[in-house]
């Protein structure tokens, strides 16, 4: 476009905004040299919507028509959506008419006062259209509130943890501000969204014990409006004393099983102190059973295997030999000790 034309436009869009009734501009003619003139255009939009809420502004659809003075050829070229110097989107004319849309999220909030402006081609001289009013309103959000659980005893309220989501009817952006959760005994948290969500926990002995109503309010925001979530029911209850109680760990094995199973052991021990032989891993296994019981025969299983270590597995044991300078008369004494000890035990 040449300079002389942007200039026309720029006239164009001041002439429309300051006298809507003017929607047609005349172009000096050449003088009489058998040049061509130029006909004169008349510029109208129609909106498919007075108003729309934001993050819905594609549902908006401005569509243009430029007609010629006189008949002939239609008018071609592009037809732009202004506001003063802001252009919201552009029209390409095909036979005289065109159409475009706004994008989602594009305009905030608002009123705005637009002319279609044809700049002129070389057949016809520019038009602006006269104003039209146009509203993008706040988007309606939702907001939900979710407790969990709905029942707490006083004192433990710290279990109680309370989420919140908001939605919003349009718009793909995520909703910022805070969330204020109010009781019907007054004001619980303020929860500052992230990403759309949020929540918080009470602190213990927060509430007293009775039945609460709670209710999430979403503050809004410059596009969004103002949200109240349903109502929720939350009961504290009194709290339950509890007294620490120690609990006996029942033996694994009867009495009489660990008996049985302890003597066999001993026996071995003594046997093994005469030189006999001893399978070590079947020993083990008796030695646990009877542990099982109580501590005390275990502490007595101890002292058995102990002393049986010091005995060779396959060479007989020779009496006179001080194994490791452990005497052998330590190891008798040990051993007679835990038969006496399970003679009183077992009765």
């Amino acid at each position: 476009m040449s300079k002389a034309r942007h200039l026309l436009v720029a006239a164009v869009v001041v002439a429309a905004v300051i006298c809507p009734l003017v929607t047609e501009v005349s172009q000096p003619t050449a003088a009489a040299s058998g040049s061509v003139r130029t006909q004169a255009s008349s510029t109208t939009v129609k909106l498919s919507n007075a108003t729309v809420a934001y993050g819905d502004e594609q549902a908006e659809r401005f569509e243009v028509t430029v007609s010629p003075q006189s008949s002939g050829s239609m008018p071609t070229g592009p037809v732009w959506i202004v506001q003063f110097a802001q252009t919201f989107c552009t029209a390409t004319l095909t036979s005289g008419k065109g159409s475009c849309t706004l994008s989602p999220d594009q305009l905030a909030p608002g009123v705005y006062h637009l002319v279609a402006t044809y700049g002129g081609s070389a057949d016809y001289n520019g038009s602006a259209s006269a104003q039209e009013t146009f509203t993008v309103r706040k988007a309606a959000s939702k907001i939900t509130l979710k407790l969990s659980p709905a029942k707490v005893a006083y004192g433990g309220e710290q279990a109680e943890r309370l989420e919140v989501t908001v939605s919003l009817q349009f718009s793909p952006s995520m909703p910022t501000g805070t969330v204020t959760i109010m009781s019907s005994a007054g004001r619980v948290c303020v929860i500052e969204l992230s990403a759309g969500k949020g929540s918080c926990r009470l602190t213990p002995k927060k509430l007293r014990v009775r039945t609460y109503v709670l209710v999430a309010t979403y503050s809004g925001s410059t596009a969004f409006k103002r949200s109240i979530s349903i109502k929720n029911v939350l009961t504290v209850t009194k709290g339950v004393a509890r007294t620490p109680t120690t609990t006996t760990k029942r033996p694994v094995v009867s009495l009489l099983t660990a008996c049985q199973y302890a003597n066999t052991v001993n026996e071995v021990a003594l046997l093994v102190l005469e030189g006999g032989s001893y399978n070590r891993k079947d020993l083990d296994a008796y030695a646990a059973v009877a542990e099982s019981y109580s501590p005390a025969f275990k502490t007595s299983m101890q002292y058995l295997l102990e002393a049986i270590s010091w005995f060779p597995i396959s060479t007989p044991w020779v009496p006179d030999a001080q194994p490791g300078g452990v005497d052998y008369d330590v190891l008798l004494n040990q051993i007679e000790g835990t038969s006496t000890w399970l003679a009183i035990a077992c009765g």
